[in-house]
């Protein structure tokens, strides 16, 4: 079994490498066009004004941080040194619960990796405190967090 865990742990570990260029909204951004790859549009989560990350880092109140938004095709939106205590988090559009809700059924997500995302699912797991940078892909129903 801990064989069996390293192998997975080490095959994400290469796909993050591998596949995810630094999420800062530049030409050099994630993992390109492949984000798009087996993934249907879902165009609920289009047109937002903004897009924000709410959660126990700001008492799922007043400081949520406001995402930028980096390109329409796909929807893609950007947030840089995003301070996350552990605890929960999700996106939402508009600052507004609703249709514009995002999350990931209590899941953590790793580094590096997509997350999938669904509309009113929970929130997601922040594990360690740290200054992470969040790309946001709203029609396609994904994010990818980086440290």
């Amino acid at each position: 079994m801990k064989k069996l865990v390293f192998a997975l742990m080490a095959a994400a570990a290469i796909f993050a490498v591998s596949c995810n260029k630094p999420a800062n909204g530049g030409d050099d951004d994630v993992i390109g066009d492949d984000i798009t790859q087996g993934r249907e549009v879902d165009d609920a989560m289009a047109g937002a004004e903004v897009w924000s990350i709410i959660g126990a880092f700001c008492d799922w109140g007043e400081g949520e941080i406001n995402m930028t938004k980096v390109s329409d095709n796909p929807e893609k939106w950007f947030a840089g040194s995003v301070g996350l205590t552990e605890g929960e988090w999700k996106f939402r559009g508009n600052h507004e619960w609703g249709v514009y809700d995002l999350g990931a059924g209590g899941a953590a997500f790793i580094p590096g990796v997509v997350l999938d995302l669904k509309a009113a699912n929970g929130n997601i797991n922040c594990t360690e405190d740290a200054t992470y940078e969040i790309t946001l892909y709203p029609t396609l129903k994904c994010c990818i967090i980086k440290k």
